[in-house]
């Protein structure tokens, strides 16, 4: 029926030539059929490595790209996949491209001139012979990236769905490509659900969006210019121990679970609305984690930047001796300065350096003689070395300087063994950091115990301050009652189309933009209470005198300190927490008290020493 409803669409010529063609195919395939020596086997093409096999898969997406009258793709064929004697080709068959026709006419409906095909075309030609060209260096980064060699399964397969995550018991191993195939025969359901399509839609949207910004462009090229801040071996950051962390999967899962507007999408016993749609059920979080991603958007996109500040002037001495900074350090400076601080005794282990950066983001040149250094030049003597409108550091002579540390198209140039650039007499170019012993190192280090995931270590300390410190944030409006104002979004239009099928409102791009949320109340919060009194005993005169001296017990009398902690950590697991009715009442004013009788203490001479 199909074939007479297509056939009565057509002239009669037409059909005729048609039906002919199609009794032709018939019988073709009716003498098949009957033939006992119909040939079923099949010659595979030989096969190449992993990273020929996708290199040629690339390289015909381009060249159907690049080449789109090439229908056959014969003119390119050849630069993509090996021939049987091994061999690919570097150059583009031009005889075997349809000519160029005069007065063609564009997608637009517009005639092209035969220069503006020509030009195309020798485009075209271009691109694909270019990849052509780096062939060996995609192919072998493909084939190192996944080699091919055996891998630790799990037995995904098994009935029993509490032991798919343990190791097959015939082997624990499978050829890495094998399993590769077979994860990516399992994407078949995402593109029959729409995950993948709509994936790549929303990415689309985002390289849109990039491509509609030069405010976003000029950003990523700022970006581009710091090529080498950072070890080459470090360049994934938290990339590669993320991915080597045995619990992945199960951190994932339960995460995704908490703020996912799915909670559990593969539920069998989910319940359907009557349009026969699956009713999701929003994770625990999902509201919470939704309104922050509001918040964070608006707050982005409304942000102001700061006023630049000129390089922090070195301490000089007041007139009581006293090293004093000729202005106040900015939020940022202070914890740089605090988490930053460098020496010895902190951290441990062989050291490791990042680059050290100025106040603007640039990586840091120290001053010689108190002016930036040749090849560098500061022609507004801010104390910091000029830099370009893409951010690249500007020279005497125009040339490129050495990166901080290596990077992929930049001159090797002079470095030590840690990486570090260095100048033709031998000094450091650029300011670094040795992470391994700094404020931060001996942070974390003396932290990772506070969030051992053995519960029978019992030291989950962190996590209790965690939850306490909730509550010392103050009280809460318990539903989204505070508002906050931002700036119009003239791209609101855009955003209310992925999401509306009705028209817009009219003020929609000029209105403020206005988001509810669920606010702290500050003045309730016993936490700032607490920064606040922190801030008023640094700012005693005697604070200075107060800090040496509790450096001087902790570094010098450890044992001492010790002990004191001890009969603290005593009082407290042995006596207080085995009487739980001992309750000092909220409203008890024995702790003011207590600082009186501590203060007149203090006073008498030689009677606080003798306690």
């Amino acid at each position: 029926m199909r074939v007479i409803r297509v056939l009565s669409r057509v002239g009669p010529a037409a059909r005729t030539r048609r039906f002919l063609g199609l009794s032709a195919l018939g019988s073709v395939v009716l003498v098949s059929a009957c033939s006992n020596d119909f040939d079923t086997t099949r010659t595979p093409p030989p096969r190449g490595t992993l990273g020929e096999e996708m290199f040629g898969i690339l390289c015909d997406r381009v060249g159907a790209q690049a080449l789109h009258e090439d229908l056959s793709g014969d003119s390119f064929l050849a630069m993509c996949h090996k021939s049987s004697a091994g061999k690919y080709v570097d150059k583009v068959d031009v005889t075997r491209l349809p000519p160029l026709v005069d007065g063609a006419i564009g997608a637009d409906g517009k005639p092209i001139t035969m220069q503006q095909q020509q030009d195309d075309r020798t485009r075209a030609i271009a691109r694909i012979e270019t990849l052509a060209r780096r062939r060996g260096d995609l192919i072998a980064a493909l084939d190192f990236t996944m080699p091919d060699i055996k891998v630790a399964v799990k037995d995904n397969k098994n009935g029993d769905p509490l032991k798919t995550c343990l190791a097959p018991k015939a082997s624990g191993e499978a050829r890495f490509h094998d399993e590769l195939s077979d994860m990516l025969g399992r994407f078949q359901a995402l593109y029959n659900d729409g995950t993948i399509p709509q994936s790549t839609e929303s990415l689309a949207h985002i390289m849109d969006a990039f491509k509609a910004s030069p405010e976003a462009q000029a950003s990523y090229t700022h970006f581009d210019a710091r090529q080498g801040y950072r070890p080459i071996d470090l360049a994934l950051g938290a990339t590669r121990p993320i991915i080597a962390y045995p619990n992945l999967r199960d951190l994932a899962n339960a995460t995704l679970s908490l703020i996912s507007a799915d909670s559990n999408p593969y539920d069998p016993s989910a319940k359907y609305d009557d349009q026969g749609n699956r009713i999701a059920v929003p994770g625990a979080a999902y509201p919470q984690f939704s309104k922050l991603l509001e918040v964070t958007h608006e707050e982005l996109r409304d942000v102001k930047a700061d006023p630049a500040l000129a390089a922090l002037p070195i301490p000089v001495a007041d007139t009581s001796g006293r090293a004093v900074l000729a202005r106040p350090r900015t939020n940022l400076e202070v914890m740089q300065a605090l988490f930053y601080a460098q020496d010895p005794a902190f951290g441990g282990g062989t050291s490791r350096y990042i680059v050290r950066r100025d106040p603007r983001g640039y990586a840091f040149v120290p001053l010689v003689a108190g002016a930036i250094p040749a090849p560098f030049v500061d022609k507004d003597n801010d104390k910091l070395a000029d830099v370009d409108a893409l951010g690249r550091f500007i020279t005497t002579d125009n040339s490129t300087p050495l990166s901080p540390f290596f990077a992929v198209g930049t001159d090797l140039g002079k470095r030590d063994m840690a990486g570090r650039a260095l100048g033709a007499s031998g000094q450091l170019v650029y300011g670094y950091i040795d992470t391994s012993h700094t404020f931060t190192a001996s942070l974390l280090s003396d932290l990772k115990p506070l969030v051992n995931a053995d519960a029978a270590a019992n030291h989950e300390t962190l996590m209790y301050a965690l939850s306490g410190a909730y509550a010392l944030f103050g009280s809460r409006d318990g539903s989204n009652k505070t508002t906050r104002a931002y700036s119009p979004n003239p791209n609101l239009v855009d955003e209310w189309k992925l999401t509306h099928t009705e028209k817009p409102p009219p003020d929609l791009t000029t209105a403020p933009v206005t988001i509810s949320y669920n606010a702290f109340h500050p003045e309730t919060s016993a936490l700032l209470d607490l920064i606040y009194a922190f801030g008023q005993v640094l700012g005693d005169k005697t604070a200075d005198d107060t800090l040496a001296l509790t450096k001087d017990l902790f570094a010098s009398h450890t044992g001492d300190m010790a002990r004191l902690i001890g009969d603290g950590l005593y009082l407290k697991t042995q006596v207080a927490d085995k009487h739980p009715e001992a309750k000092i009442p909220p409203k008890s004013v024995l702790w003011d008290e207590m600082i009186d009788v501590t203060a007149a203490i203090a006073k008498e001479p030689g009677l606080l020493e003798d306690v």
